[in-house]
Parts: structure tokens; sequence; C-alpha cells
């Protein structure tokens, strides 16, 4: 199950990078971060919180996903709030 499951990332990871050439290599600024808020004076605003390790590294949701049940045991304790 584990080694099916990262090799099917890896699938998803080379099909990214064969779409977009340089995806995973590509180094983010929290510049390129940014919404345009205002035309008249060209106003930017920074989105999300420009703090932490992975905020400027590329992230692909998909092997997020195909890889989570690995990343996060379902054994935590939890709480469901109703």
């Amino acid at each position: 199950m584990i080694p099916l499951r990262v090799e099917h990332a890896a699938y998803e990871a080379a099909l990214i990078e064969r779409r977009t050439p340089g995806f995973f290599s590509k180094t983010y600024t929290a510049a390129e971060r940014k919404v345009l808020t205002q035309v008249k004076g060209i106003k930017w605003t920074v989105v999300g919180d420009a703090k932490g390790e992975t905020v400027n590294v590329p992230m692909s949701t998909t092997i997020f996903g195909i890889l989570a049940p690995l990343l996060v045991p379902d054994d935590l304790p939890a709480i469901m709030v109703v």
C-alpha cells in the first residue's frame, strides 16, 4: 500500500514537472504572493502569512492528497464539535 502511494505521487510529480518545467525548483518570494487592492494609486497587498518554512516553496495539493494518509496517522486524538 505505501509503495503504491509513493509511486503514484512520483508519477504525479513527473507529470507536473513535464507540464511546467522547473515547477518544483522555483523559489517564490513574499513579493510574488500579492493581490492588486487599489488601481488608482496602484496598491498591492500581501496574501496570507509570509512566515514559516514551507510558505515560499511550490506545492501540489494532488500529491499532498495522495500522501496525506502516510503523513497524518488516523489514530491521533481528535475532538469532534457538533
